[in-house]
């Protein structure tokens, strides 16, 4: 939560201000140096003008030199011990510099002064904010609103401390009086979206970011949050945008060229993103999670070493990072390099026993190797720590398969199945097993959901349509490799098997002139020796969630 507060002088109500303060917001810094030169000349005549020196304080606090100002509220104070406005401003000038602790002792003696004051109450919540003593923040701010209820920063604050706290529910209806009370205030607006964020109401974050930007353009604070909050949208357009908007302001933010690269990736936009992510390592080299970022689109490109490469530069920087660790792995998995891939595992492991990515990972590292009893192994300890987990079962299955017992992969699918409906992977490799079992009418189940899932993928039309020709509905198969073949028109076994199915119709000449096609392609049977139409996919992250 983003702990911004406002400390402010100058802003209760109009019986509480001082002429001059008043004067002082009209001027511009041109105005502001006169004034200083005519305090100046006012104060060689009489030194001890008190009026005179907060009044040269506040000019040159207002121009930025808040040092020197220190030493015109110190000799009013020094002559006016009692002076309630020079403590104040001292103090403001205190937390201008970051001196908090110095800042609460003149607060303290304002208050003592004028306890019922608001905004001095408010604005010493504020230093104890700014020290962590977020309780006593909490408490000032309570006494500032029980003398007004109408200031808006007072209600702004206690938010911030409230947000602070870990309490955001508290935090929201305190920005939202805040915004009730100043429609403009575009700070509340952005801390309420934090806030938002946190409780995971993420459509009301965007829109109180949106807001925020609204009311200050030329702010890339809230329209950078308003990016990351709709990758987590899955508004991937809408996030690109928001990014565009913020690197056209500041072209050199790494962090917004990191995160469109992330959007961009999403939109399968993969040499793009790279892009991105290489201005973004440009401007901060050696940032693991732009590193990350880059090294899984470059997977998405089949670019493996790449990717390896990527993962071998970050964890240079971070050795003990699993998530780093287990990503390389996953990518000398694809390289076939599975013993090194163990190792990466091996390592998480060490340090976490109960790491459920490298378990998982680790599970089907070993099935690949053909090592099914530690493969089992790690699939029982996560049925154990993960049981809600689909691809724990979904690995089991596969195993299972490769172990030569489909009936119980069959089972192992179907607890996957059950705990993730739309595991696309878990449903294919049920459907072909059924195929494979003579059960064409469970297949047809599957492969109806794989097509809705997928209507993309030729092979969910090619089983489909071998299931229906063993139902002997051979027009619907007709059709069904029709659309196969029209999606992925060099893939053999869709012609070989429309050919047996124009076979079953009488349409040889058909029927001949697929074979043909089918032996130029190079067919091969549904289901070789070597079941690889069994999908195996390791997965990147079982915990894996986009990054905000």
């Amino acid at each position: 939560m983003n702990e911004e507060h406002i400390e402010r002088e100058g802003q209760g109500p109009p019986e509480d201000r001082d002429e001059f303060r008043r004067m002082m917001d009209s001027l511009d810094p041109h105005e502001l140096r006169a004034s200083v030169e005519r305090l100046d000349t006012a104060l060689e005549a009489d030194p001890d003008d008190v009026s005179a020196l907060i009044e040269r304080g506040v000019a040159r606090s207002d121009l930025g030199d808040d040092r020197r100002a220190l030493d015109d509220y110190g000799r009013a104070i020094r002559l006016e011990p009692g002076n309630v406005t020079a403590h104040r401003r001292r103090a403001h000038s205190h937390m201008q510099l970051g001196e908090h602790r110095l800042a609460l002792e003149d607060y303290d003696v304002a208050v003592s002064l004028e306890p019922g004051h608001a905004l001095t109450l408010c604005n010493r919540g504020a230093a104890f904010v700014a020290l962590g003593d977020l309780s006593r923040a909490i408490e000032d701010f309570d006494a500032a609103i029980g003398l007004d209820d109408g200031d808006a920063g007072a209600y702004y604050n206690r938010g911030c401390a409230h947000a602070a706290l870990g309490d955001p529910g508290r935090a929201v209806e305190d920005f939202g009086r805040a915004i009730a009370i100043n429609p403009g205030m575009a700070a509340a607006y952005h801390n309420r979206g934090i806030a938002y964020g946190v409780i995971g109401d993420s459509e009301r974050a965007v829109a109180d970011f949106d807001a925020a930007t609204e009311i200050e353009p030329l702010s890339n604070l809230s329209r950078h949050s308003a990016g990351v909050m709709r990758l987590k949208l899955d508004d991937d357009e809408g996030a690109v945008r928001d990014f565009d908007a913020v690197l056209g302001l500041d072209p050199d933010n790494a962090g917004a060229l990191r995160y469109r690269g992330m959007a961009l990736s999403n939109l399968g936009r993969y040499d793009d993103a790279i892009g991105d992510f290489d201005s973004s390592l440009r401007l901060d080299p050696g940032n693991v999670r732009t590193l990350a970022s880059r090294a899984l689109a470059h997977a998405k490109l089949g670019r493996y070493d790449s990717e390896i490469e990527d993962y071998n530069i970050a964890i240079e920087t971070d050795p003990g990072n699993a998530e780093l660790l287990c990503g390389r792995g996953n990518a000398r998995m694809r390289l076939g390099r599975i013993g090194e891939a163990i190792e990466d595992f091996n390592t998480v492991l060490a340090a976490d026993p109960d790491n459920v990515d490298a378990l998982c990972a680790r599970g089907f590292a070993h099935m690949e190797m053909g090592e099914y009893e530690e493969a089992f192994r790690d699939y029982d300890r996560l049925i154990e720590i993960a049981p809600d987990q689909s691809v724990v079962y979904y690995g089991r299955g596969c195993a299972y398969y490769y172990m030569g017992e489909p009936r119980r992969a069959v089972e192992e699918f179907g607890r996957s199945i059950a705990l993730d409906p739309d595991n696309v992977h878990a449903l294919r490799n049920r459907a072909v097993l059924h195929v494979d079992l003579n059960e064409p009418e469970k297949a047809l189940g599957d492969l109806d959901k794989l097509v809705f899932l997928s209507p993309d993928d030729a092979f969910a039309y090619q089983a489909r349509g071998i299931a229906l020709a063993d139902l002997g509905r051979y027009d619907d198969a007709l059709r069904e490799f029709n659309a196969a073949i029209s999606l992925d028109p060099d893939d053999p076994e869709s012609y070989n098997q429309r050919g047996l199915v124009r076979t079953k119709l009488g349409d040889h000449q058909g029927a001949r002139e697929d074979f043909e096609q089918a032996a130029q392609l190079g067919a091969r049977g549904f289901i070789d020796g070597a079941g690889n139409l069994i999908i195996v996919v390791a997965p990147g992250s079982m915990s894996e969630k986009k990054e905000s």
